[in-house]
C-alpha cells in the first residue's frame, strides 16, 4: 500500500453561479514518481451546463497537464536536463489549485492509500469524480504522438534547441498559434504538429483544427514570424516551410467525422499527413531538409 495524492479537475462555466461538473483528476505519488491525468469518458454532464460554450477549455487544460507530465518523464528517460521543466509533485499539484481558478478549476490535493496508481484512479473516479471510470484512457491523446515524433527527431540526431525547437509561437497578421515543433537550418525548414482523432469530443477537435489551418494558411500566403526559444525568425511569403501533421488515427468508436474534415483542411495548406507509426519518416524528411 502506498500514499497517492489527487486533485479533481472541475468544469465551472460560470464561476459566479458556482455550478460545476467534475471532469477528471490528476493523481500521483512523490514516493513512486508516478503521475497521470485522466478525463471522464463522457462530457455529457458538462455539456448540459455549458451555456457559454466554453467546454473546449477542459480539453486545453487536460492537454497542458498531460504535456507537463510527459515532458518531465521524457526528459528523465532521455537523461536530459529537467531544470526548465515543471516537476510533477505534490507541491506542483498545490500550485495547480492556485493557477486554475476560472472556467476550469483544480481542487486542493487530498490523499488516498492504494496499492497502485490504477487503483487510486478507480477509487477517486468512483467516490469523488462520480464519472465514468477511466481505467485507462479509452482514447490516445495527441501528446502521445508528439512524444513519438520528438523521439524520432532525436534518433535522426537533430539537435534540440539548435535545430529542433518545441512549443514554438507563430504570428501572422492578427492570427496566432503554438506549434509542437519547428526544424530550423538557415531558415524554417519544417513545422510539425500532432493531432489525435481518437478523442470523444469531435466538435472541439474540428474547431481547433480549422483555426490552426487558417493561421498556417495565412502564414504561407502573407508571411509572419516564428518565435523560438531565444530568437524570432521571419517567414516570408513564398518561403513555404514544409508542414507536417502526425496523427493518431480514428478508432471504431469516434474520430471519423473530424478526421474527414481535417484531411480537407490540411490539404488546403499542402500539409503532409502521417500516422503516428510513421514518425520516423517525418523526422527523416526534416534531416534531408536540413542537409539542403
Amino acid at each position: 500500500m502506498g500514499r497517492y495524492v489527487y486533485s479533481v479537475v472541475r468544469f465551472v462555466p460560470d464561476p459566479a453561479r458556482g455550478e460545476f461538473v467534475n471532469v477528471g483528476a490528476v493523481i500521483g505519488s512523490d514516493d513512486t514518481a508516478e503521475w497521470d491525468v485522466r478525463q471522464v469518458g463522457s462530457l455529457k454532464r458538462a455539456k448540459a451546463i455549458d451555456d457559454g460554450r466554453c467546454l473546449s477549455a477542459v480539453a486545453s487544460v487536460i492537454e497542458d497537464l498531460t504535456g507537463t507530465i510527459s515532458d518531465y518523464t521524457d526528459a528523465l528517460e532521455l537523461a536530459e536536463s529537467t531544470a526548465h521543466l515543471d516537476e510533477p509533485s505534490e507541491d506542483w499539484l498545490t500550485s495547480l489549485h492556485d493557477f486554475y481558478r476560472h472556467v476550469v478549476q483544480v481542487s486542493l490535493p487530498a490523499s488516498v492509500i492504494c496499492d497502485s496508481l490504477e487503483e487510486a484512479f478507480a477509487l477517486v473516479f468512483e467516490e469523488v469524480v462520480i464519472g465514468e471510470a477511466p481505467s485507462r484512457k479509452p482514447y490516445v491523446p495527441r501528446t502521445v504522438a508528439s512524444r513519438e515524433l520528438k523521439l524520432a527527431y532525436r534518433a535522426q540526431r537533430i539537435v534540440r534547441n539548435s535545430q529542433l525547437f518545441e512549443r514554438v509561437h507563430i504570428t501572422s497578421g492578427k492570427y496566432e498559434e503554438t506549434l509542437d515543433f519547428a526544424v530550423v537550418g538557415s531558415s524554417i525548414r519544417q513545422l510539425a504538429q500532432a493531432w489525435s482523432f481518437s478523442l470523444p469530443d469531435q466538435n472541439d477537435i474540428s474547431q481547433r483544427i480549422r483555426a490552426w489551418g487558417w493561421t498556417l494558411g495565412h502564414l504561407l500566403e502573407y508571411g509572419g514570424e516564428v518565435a523560438l526559444r531565444d530568437q524570432v525568425i521571419r517567414v516570408n511569403r513564398g518561403d513555404n516551410p514544409a508542414l507536417e501533421i502526425v496523427y493518431v488515427p480514428p478508432n471504431s468508436d469516434y474520430g471519423n467525422e473530424a478526421f474527414d474534415e481535417a484531411q480537407s483542411v490540411f490539404g488546403e495548406i499542402n500539409a503532409t499527413m502521417s500516422p503516428m507509426a510513421d514518425v520516423g519518416k517525418v523526422a527523416a524528411r526534416a534531416q534531408l531538409a536540413l542537409a539542403v
